[in-house]
């Protein structure tokens, strides 16, 4: 089965950006355009009907505000009218798929904006798609995909996220709710330039939750685990729900103290994507300029305890901060302690080396 879809450039984009974000590319650095799609068609209509409840919830919020400039009076009546008709909650779905997808509709596709995709079945997603064809038998299967697609676009990025990779999501969820052990392998690729064998870091692990991370673009595996490649002992780690390759269950039953319990929640105050490693105070100081660097880059910023002038206090992980202030440059300056002072200047050593002897 192929189905063309024809959409603007600019919500194409949107979904190509997406690819980029999550990794949906090849080896060659190609865009996997067709398991993108149908991942998103298939996956958005699975995770609607899982979490259908709390989705009407959401749209009879969106609905029923009048300052939705979106909503005229006539279907805010209509929709209090038939709140409690046995068909409301499909037809305020289908009301506020249809109002979603009003600000791509509004566009006017031709052959400077518009852009054709094609859906394409495989073996594995020939019986998804199908299923998905006939739940609306009165719309065009051309139509469908693009309604789902527009639909996926409205969610936040986590949402997107979870989307994407719904299975390894589901996964984890079952494993956290019956307290199993499992082995968690990551997308990262790694060398041996000993041997030239290449392999991708696994943990073992023991799941505390699976929340979203402080900015709110990412869902993030948070527990106890340990690197299977090395003697380490098990530590409080997170895991970015996108950056898991695959999650194998090791059915052996695990649990937390309440030490530990005590422990990730006090960690997870500077949210998820900063769990790991000690928390420890941080001083800064900031440049002007790099006071408006912090503004901007807001992408796994840590949040301060308390600023004087263009001092700032941080109580968070160390590594992760060093991280954050390598793009400032001369900018930003480590004030204490003296560990990751070093350990940033040390990156900067090595950065100028490199680009000197290029």
């Amino acid at each position: 089965m192929e189905k063309k879809v024809s959409i603007s450039l600019a919500f194409y984009n949107k979904l190509i950006n997406d690819m980029e974000t999550f990794g949906f590319k090849n080896a060659n650095g190609e865009y996997k355009q067709n398991h993108f799609f149908t991942t998103v068609i298939v996956n958005t209509y699975k995770y609607r009907n899982q979490n259908k409840n709390l989705l009407i919830e959401q749209i009879k919020n969106v609905l029923l505000d009048k300052d939705n400039k979106l909503v005229n009076n006539e279907i805010i009546n209509l929709i209090k009218e038939n709140e409690n008709s046995p068909y409301f909650n499909q037809n305020i779905t289908d009301l506020a798929i249809l109002l979603t997808n009003k600000t791509y509709e509004n566009e006017n596709l031709n052959e400077t904006n518009k852009k054709n995709i094609f859906i394409r079945s495989t073996f594995k997603t020939e019986d998804d798609l199908e299923e998905i064809i006939n739940s609306s038998s009165d719309l065009a299967a051309s139509t469908i995909f693009k309604n789902i697609l527009q639909e996926y676009i409205s969610y936040p990025m986590y949402i997107r996220e979870r989307i994407l990779f719904l299975d390894i999501y589901n996964k984890l969820v079952y494993l956290k709710d019956n307290s199993l052990s499992c082995l968690v392998e990551s997308k990262k690729e790694y060398k041996n330039y000993q041997t030239g064998e290449t392999y991708f870091n696994s943990f073992v692990f023991d799941i505390y939750d699976i929340v979203v991370g402080k900015e709110e673009y990412h869902y993030y595996l948070v527990g106890k685990g340990k690197n299977n490649n090395n003697k380490y002992e098990p530590t409080t780690m997170s895991m970015k729900l996108s950056s898991i390759k695959q999650v194998i269950s090791l059915n052996k039953t695990f649990s937390f103290t309440k030490d530990e319990i005590s422990s990730i929640k006090e960690k997870l105050v500077n949210g998820a994507e900063w769990i790991g490693g000690d928390l420890k105070e941080i001083i800064v100081e900031f440049s002007d300029y790099g006071t408006k660097l912090y503004e901007a880059l807001y992408k796994d910023r840590p949040n301060y305890e308390s600023i004087n002038g263009n001092i700032y206090t941080f109580y968070t992980n160390g590594t992760a901060l060093v991280n954050y202030l390598k793009p400032f440059g001369r900018h930003a300056k480590i004030i204490s302690p003296k560990e990751l002072s070093d350990t940033l200047l040390s990156f900067y050593e090595k950065a100028y080396k490199n680009l000197k002897n290029c």
